[in-house]
């Protein structure tokens, strides 16, 4: 009876250090992404087929606590791996240098049936600045419109209608892409207007930045701060 409890114990223990590996082998070797994946991965089916054969010698618990670990160690290694791959792709790469300038702006003042018709439609914005001069004062999305019933929109100017610029999650050009890429992904948006001296200059958006991405991974990381490409 004490011998599998000893031996259930001392699983236990070891797979609570492999855990503890998963955290602390990242921060010792923050440069070693690629090496640490491919140890992690073979630690990580090592765990998952010694808690098997644990499982199948009758330690069932110590078995289990060895698969959950080797599991969960597989996807940390992914996962640090990816976090280390963004960063070393991206680092030192400006909002500016990536600003989507191909956009249409609308007046204020311009009904929402022509806004859909001669900007979403016509030029396939899904999402519309409404700017006087150089300063943006909202943006009317698609989420915008589904707030106005249709047979309202001849009636209702895009002033209305917008999303003020108060409410707006915005970046400056001087800021790195990775800000920009943490606030999309926190607020849920595809694109951020850009801020540069105060006045609206376009967008970045999720997609340009992951063609960038994937751009300097096919030529091997090749890029400067001055070249974006």
């Amino acid at each position: 009876m004490m011998q599998p409890m000893l031996l259930g114990l001392l699983f236990a223990l070891g797979a609570g250090l492999m855990w503890g590996l998963v955290f602390v082998a990242p921060v010792m070797l923050p440069g070693y992404a690629p090496a640490l994946l491919t140890v992690g991965r073979y630690l990580a089916f090592g765990l998952i087929a010694f808690g098997v054969f644990s499982i199948l010698t009758g330690n069932f618990i110590g078995g289990t606590w060895f698969i959950v670990i080797g599991w969960f160690l597989r996807n940390v290694s992914e996962a640090s791996y990816q976090q280390q791959l963004f960063r070393n792709t991206l680092e030192g790469t400006k909002v500016g240098q990536l600003i989507n300038r191909s956009f249409s702006a609308a007046s204020p003042d311009m009904n929402l049936y022509t806004l859909v018709q001669e900007y979403m439609l016509a030029r396939s914005q899904r999402s519309v600045p409404i700017v006087v001069g150089m300063e943006l004062l909202g943006l009317v999305t698609m989420r915008d419109l589904k707030r106005v019933p249709r047979d309202e929109w001849e009636t209702t100017s895009v002033f209305r209608a917008m999303t003020p610029r108060e409410k707006l999650h915005q970046v400056d050009a001087r800021e790195e892409i990775t800000l920009a890429l943490e606030i999309m992904a926190k607020e849920n948006v595809n694109q951020l207007p850009v801020i540069e001296f105060g006045r609206f200059v376009g967008f970045i958006t999720r997609a340009d930045v992951m063609r960038l991405m994937q751009v300097r991974s096919e030529l091997g990381g090749v890029g400067t701060a001055g070249n974006p490409w």
